[in-house]
């Protein structure tokens, strides 16, 4: 295992990950990357849906390094040291290298890469896991040391852990509504429920899961067949900075003889306004004076309940709650509106009787 920490020699000339671009993350299991060609034909397909930073898992490269490429793209590179099987790597635009502040190549599943950006570095772990039916031991070790890797990145930095995780979460969004969306696929095995415990414990979200995108676009891999299809290649995203990524999907018009799909993920810094640059809005009180008058209280009231009862018919039996105190607040602003009013501020005058009598 490899665990050296690498820095850049350069100091970053910009900011890669800012409020006002949109940054594009892939991840792809390309199968293998030993043959000659492999790496320009992944090179090219990365151009052309213009990514900036691609998480690659299963590239059978020995050792670690870092790989100069065509136009000023660079890959950084972590595998077996003697054995041409699993490896990870990283690819990076030329404007990500610059932005890079180090890189760690842990193992030939994990690699781990840091950014600049504008608020909080960005963290990409990449990973490619055992399968579900590997050895529990060599799951273990890998989440034991992929555990070991999270919990070394500064609290502050937007987390992703990306890649072939092997994992199916399946479509139970109640199983872990916190970490899980509604769009996921089929059912969770036995990986998926060690990815969802992760994710948990350190405070991520499996992203993939939540967006609405047709099946064809949330499947990761098919079999050579074509019979089977999976959801097992994943995001996860620091649940701070969730908002801020916008869409995950796969395309599958890139084509390098791989049975997984190019999955793309769209960032977009994302910043919750501030206190000093946006003022509060305040509710306008309304006239609930009016309700002294016995005829307005009785109309008041005739509306609300009218207005009650169509809604109940409305709403779904088992509607999603936050829904209805939508509805139901809603509604009831409504009538106060229509009904009572808004309250007249009264004039305070400045000067007082009194002072006016003195002068």
């Amino acid at each position: 295992m490899t665990t050296t920490s690498l820095t850049t020699s350069a100091c970053p000339r910009t900011r890669f990950l800012t409020t006002k671009q949109q940054l594009k993350l892939g991840f792809w299991n390309v199968r293998t990357m030993s043959q000659i060609s492999k790496t320009e034909q992944i090179l090219k397909e990365v151009i052309q849906y213009n990514i900036d930073i691609t998480a690659i898992s299963e590239t059978r490269w020995l050792g670690s390094g870092m790989e100069p490429l065509q136009d000023g793209y660079v890959l950084a590179y972590s595998g077996h040291e003697n054995r041409r099987q699993a490896g990870v790597s990283v690819l990076m635009s030329p404007a990500a290298r610059r932005a890079m502040l180090k890189w760690t190549p842990v193992n030939e599943r994990i690699i781990y890469t840091r950014f600049w950006s504008a608020h909080g570095k960005l963290s990409i772990v990449a990973c490619y896991a055992p399968t579900n039916e590997a050895d529990e031991i060599e799951k273990d070790n890998f989440y034991e040391t992929l555990q070991s890797v999270v919990a070394e990145i500064p609290r502050h930095d937007i987390i992703c852990v990306v890649g072939d995780l092997n994992a199916k979460v399946g479509s139970c969004h109640n199983y872990c509504p916190e970490v899980m969306g509604q769009h996921g696929i089929d059912d969770m095995n036995e990986n998926g429920v060690l990815l969802v415990d992760f994710a948990q414990n350190n405070d991520l979200v499996i992203r993939g899961t939540w967006f609405q995108h047709k099946t064809i676009h949330k499947y990761t891999w098919t079999s050579p067949d074509g019979c089977t299809s999976n959801q097992i290649d994943h995001l996860l995203f620091s649940r701070k900075w969730r908002k801020s990524l916008l869409d995950v999907r796969g395309y599958r018009g890139a084509d390098i003889q791989s049975d997984h799909n190019l999955m793309v993920a769209k960032i977009h810094l994302t910043l919750k306004a501030t206190q000093k640059n946006n003022k509060p809005t305040t509710q306008k009180p309304f006239n609930v004076e009016k309700l002294n008058d016995k005829e307005t209280a009785r109309m008041f009231q005739l509306e609300l309940s009218n207005r009650f009862e169509a809604l109940q018919s409305e709403l779904e039996p088992r509607a999603d709650v936050e829904r209805m105190w939508e509805k139901l607040k809603t509604t009831y602003r409504e009538v106060l509106d229509e009904k009572l009013g808004y309250k007249k501020k009264k004039k305070v005058r400045w000067i007082s009787e009194q002072t006016w009598i003195l002068n």
